[in-house]
């Protein structure tokens, strides 16, 4: 990107090609070039009057937040891409052209929902995945994003110490939807948190524990097939920590990349009080 003169290209094409470059430094975990170019991207963004593009912009800004620890910032980025895409679906309601955007803004609820609840904001995450319910009633579809919404509900129950039947239950329908749509990542995801789920309910049952191991290998898998290092290293911490419950040495070393390990302390600590 540094080689190139973006000044030359046609704003929108522009703006589209920031958005883009910050997703990919995302998940490369190039933390600081993202947010170097993020002023210049939102300032692009808005040049082009792109209500779309400012609105991802900013959900990629409040993922990278989340994992750097600045829940400020996150909820700020957080705010304004729900705030962007709000208004360019008003906007778009006037002619009925509002679904897809629609359906969008509950993943940016959602998004909002998983920074709440690894820090614990548990009645602000239940706000945002009420209100990203709210839109999928009002639509029959099934779509990446409805997966994504069923495990991150999961993921509340989890930590919220909800009823198991239910945590199972929004489990196995989040998994078929990722086998029915061929989505890696999101099956890798949902084995994390069953794993998790099995972990955190160890409380001296060896049962749980090797219930965990399997699905958190599986996880390892995925995220080692798909080269996503944030996951990878979330899986591989869980992995440790059962590991720890087992009284057997731990089984991974992290990354050494700086963003990576203030993550994933924070990671180990998060699981470490849901067990007690």
């Amino acid at each position: 990107i540094k080689e190139h003169d973006l000044g030359e290209l046609d704003i929108e094409i522009r703006s589209e090609f920031e958005r883009i470059a910050m997703l990919v430094y995302r998940k490369m975990v190039l933390f600081d070039e993202l947010i170097g170019m993020s002023d210049g991207a939102i300032k692009d963004a808005k040049e082009a009057g792109d209500l779309y593009e400012e609105s991802l912009i900013n959900l990629t800004l409040s993922k990278v937040y989340c994992r750097r620890l600045d829940l400020e910032n996150c909820y700020k980025a957080a705010d304004n891409a729900v705030m962007l895409l709000d208004k360019r679906v008003k906007e778009e309601m006037e002619d009925g052209t509002q679904i897809g955007d629609h359906l969008f803004l509950a993943e940016d609820y959602r998004v909002y929902a998983d920074a709440c609840i690894w820090h614990m904001d548990l009645a602000k995450a239940k706000d945002k995945l009420n209100k990203a319910e709210a839109i999928y009633v009002l639509y029959n579809q099934r779509d990446r994003y409805y997966t994504r919404f069923l495990y991150t509900s999961m993921f509340y129950e989890i930590v919220n110490r909800g009823d198991e039947a239910r945590i199972m239950e929004l489990k196995e329908e989040a998994m078929k939807w990722a086998k029915e749509n061929k989505d890696l990542y999101d099956q890798g995801q949902i084995y994390f948190l069953t794993s998790l789920y099995y972990l955190v309910n160890y409380n001296g049952d060896t049962s749980l524990l090797a219930k965990a191991e399997a699905p958190c290998s599986e996880a390892i898998e995925i995220a080692e097939k798909l080269n996503i290092p944030i996951e990878l290293t979330e899986a591989q911490a869980l992995y440790n920590l059962i590991c720890e419950a087992q009284k057997v040495t731990r089984k991974y070393e992290y990354l050494q990349n700086e963003s990576v390990l203030t993550w994933i302390k924070h990671v180990e600590k998060f699981i470490r009080d849901l067990k007690g």
